[in-house]
């Protein structure tokens, strides 16, 4: 039974079987979504979820009408191709989402959590050739899908699945059988399970010129061999240029069925894979029911979205979700039981879910340099300490890496960064600090160890450098001329990993945050405010968090444009109902930041509202809450007037011709309504 059916406009198209305790939503690259959609149970409560991929990132959020965020992942390379299916992998009964990447690298992750992240669970270099496509199924039995690789330009398949050594390798015992027989050039090929051998996938082949379509049965011949059995062909009559098609389980039993859609009247029919004459044998005994009839150009995706319910065929009926390509919104309709027969009621229409505007990766490869004072062997934390806060040594440890991919969306990449040292400085520290200190010259000390070291910094982002002794107050740690000091004192567990990425923060342009009264470090649920901020303990035992404001996420070109909404005010003031998702929750369904220019301001000043969710670098914030601040040449100030700085629902910030009312906080959505009167 398969999971999703995609559509191919004026092609019949198939999909995919299987016959697992839990249905696989499987992949045919053939038949894609719009906007860089799939469809997978990614967090294994049996409904079928969004799959986003857009560049280097991929967001999760459920088939409902608000969209609900489940969760992101950031890589570190771009995703060139993402397939669906259950290949074995874990034991936890969830789709696994399978990778190529732009690096050459073909990797596997899974929701081991219920939804609350991404595990990779499998990895091996990219085993597809240039211009093949692939088709996702059962095809040997043995309940793990397997992955058939088809190049239209030369008809030429290849079939692979997981070996005994865990790795995706040619298929061993594996034959064209019938399918040798055929041209297969330029052809639409799907899976599905039309009968013959149960819980294995069989081939539809379709020839869009001949306009017919043959059924390939999967086998086991009197060999041994993996094989497919010719089972018939349908010449012309079976369908017309008119048709859409694509494959669903529409009768609630263990055999997919055909769908055809008439682009030129919008009307459906149901047509079983099987031979009748000339043609394909119809479906009488499932009505048509609400499903959505337009001539509009669209995609259709057949899907379990609906959930089990205690209704006839509601375990195996599968949803559809009609993609309008003219009003870029989705309609879902769902399986239903009439009472006497199997039907189709609607569910809801929505806006297909778009992300747009994103930035590129940019690989930030920075190099921290260790330097010792002249007569002073001590090490206050070891190499490898270092390599794990700075680089990719630390992986997933809550890191330097990790803090700035998360906050700049996957657009910062540090993991490349490289950690040298131990190196003699030919000064003592009383030298050192008889030098330096009368002009407070940090970077003089920084520069005293980049000198120390040899090594060439050009060709790094920036310069870290960890010195082995206080330098004392009147220098101390922290940043200059984009350059970063760091001594024992800066490496206490108070301060930690957010005294850290504060002063490289720095070296990207960014000064302290403020609040409207003026006060530096004003602003305690942003990271620019140093160590008088909301944390939590996290590397090493020291202090992490919070994240970064939303004005200076704009700043440095983190926020996507798709996800910031402006709101601009004019002579007659105007009122609108907005969804924000919180900042770090970017696979909700709201901007990340809404902005209003000044009224009657012609500096460029404007209110910039966000929301914060007690989650992730958020952990320590105390609660979720809406935040607004007036950036005034650059600046973000944080609001503190009306009752703030934390808005929660039933307050209303005010300003000159400005009223933020919020109206409500959804930690589940991860969102906030506000009513904005500007």
């Amino acid at each position: 039974m398969n999971r999703s059916r995609l559509l191919v406009p004026a092609l019949l198209v198939a999909a995919f079987a299987n016959v697992y305790a839990v249905d696989a939503l499987e992949t045919n690259t053939q038949a894609s979504l719009p906007n860089g959609l799939q469809l997978a149970d990614v967090d294994g409560d049996k409904a079928d979820d969004f799959v986003q991929v857009v560049g280097h990132r991929l967001f999760v959020s459920r088939v409902n009408y608000d969209k609900t965020g489940i969760l992101h992942h950031y890589f570190s390379s771009a995703i060139s191709r993402l397939i669906v299916g259950r290949f074995g992998l874990t034991s936890v009964a969830v789709d696994q989402l399978c990778m190529e990447f732009a690096d050459g690298n073909f990797e596997c992750y899974a929701s081991l959590n219920g939804g609350k992240g991404l595990t990779r669970v499998f990895s091996q270099k990219k085993f597809s050739a240039s211009g093949e496509e692939l088709i996702v199924g059962n095809f040997d039995g043995d309940s793990m899908d397997d992955i058939l690789l088809y190049k239209p330009s030369t008809g030429v398949l290849r079939m692979f699945t997981r070996a005994t050594t865990g790795v995706f390798e040619a298929m061993r015992g594996f034959a064209l059988g019938n399918l040798a027989g055929i041209s297969l050039v330029s052809k639409q090929i799907r899976a599905g399970e039309f009968g013959q051998t149960a819980g294995r996938s069989d081939l539809l082949v379709f020839d869009a010129d001949l306009k017919r379509v043959s059924r390939f049965d999967s086998v086991t011949d009197s060999s041994g061999k993996k094989t497919f059995w010719w089972a018939f062909t349908a010449y012309t009559g079976a369908t017309s240029s008119t048709h859409q098609v694509t494959v669903a389980n529409v009768e609630g039993g263990a055999l997919d069925a055909i769908v055809l859609r008439d682009k030129s009247t919008g009307a459906y029919a149901f047509r079983r894979a099987a031979f009748a004459g000339t043609a394909l044998e119809p479906i009488t005994s499932v009505l048509t029911g609400q499903l959505p009839v337009t001539t509009a150009s669209g995609t259709m995706a057949f899907a379990m979205l609906k959930g089990a319910l205690t209704e006839p065929g509601s375990t195996r009926r599968e949803d559809l979700l009609f993609f309008n390509s003219a009003t870029k919104q989705v309609i879902r309709t769902d399986a239903r039981y009439d009472g006497a027969k199997y039907t189709y009621w609607w569910a809801f229409m929505t806006a297909t879910p778009e992300n747009v505007g994103w930035p590129a990766v940019t690989k930030d490869k920075w190099v921290v340099l260790l330097c010792k004072f002249k007569g002073d062997s001590s090490e206050p934390k070891s190499t490898g300490y270092f390599r794990e806060l700075f680089g990719s040594a630390g992986a997933g440890l809550g890191g330097v890496p990790d803090y700035f991919r998360d906050i700049s969306y996957g657009k910062i990449d540090t993991a490349a960064t490289e950690v040298k040292g131990w190196y003699s400085m030919p000064i003592t520290l009383a030298t050192a600090q008889a030098t330096f200190e009368p002009t407070r010259d940090r970077l003089g000390v920084i520069n005293a160890c980049v000198s120390a070291s040899k090594v060439s910094v050009s060709s790094y982002r920036s310069v870290v450098a960890v010195i082995n002794a206080d330098i004392g107050e009147k220098i101390g740690s922290g940043a200059a001329g984009g350059r970063v000091l760091i001594d024992p004192w800066g490496l206490e567990t108070d301060r930690g990993l957010r005294f850290v990425v504060h002063e490289m923060l720095h070296g990207y342009g960014l000064d302290e945050s403020y609040d409207d009264k003026g006060n530096v470090y004003g602003d305690p649920w942003d990271i620019m405010s140093a160590m008088r901020v909301r944390s939590f303990t996290g590397f090493g035992g020291g202090k992490s968090g919070p994240e970064l404001n939303a004005p200076f996420k704009s700043k440095l070109g983190y926020l996507p444009s798709g996800r910031v909404l402006g709101l601009f005010p004019g002579p007659v003031p105007k009122t609108q109902q907005v969804t924000v998702a919180a900042i770090n929750r970017p696979e909700a369904n709201g901007s990340l930041m809404v902005w209003i220019p000044v009224y009657g301001d012609s500096t460029g000043s404007y209110y910039a509202v966000e929301l914060r969710q007690t989650s992730g670098w958020d952990a320590g914030i105390g609660g979720d809450t809406v935040l607004i601040h007036k950036v005034v040449g650059g600046t973000p100030q944080l609001q503190t007037s009306s009752g703030g700085p934390a808005f929660l629902p039933g307050m209303t910030f005010s300003a000159f011709r400005l009223s933020i009312a919020i109206d409500a906080i959804d930690a589940k959505e991860s969102t906030a309504r506000l009513t904005i009167t500007y």
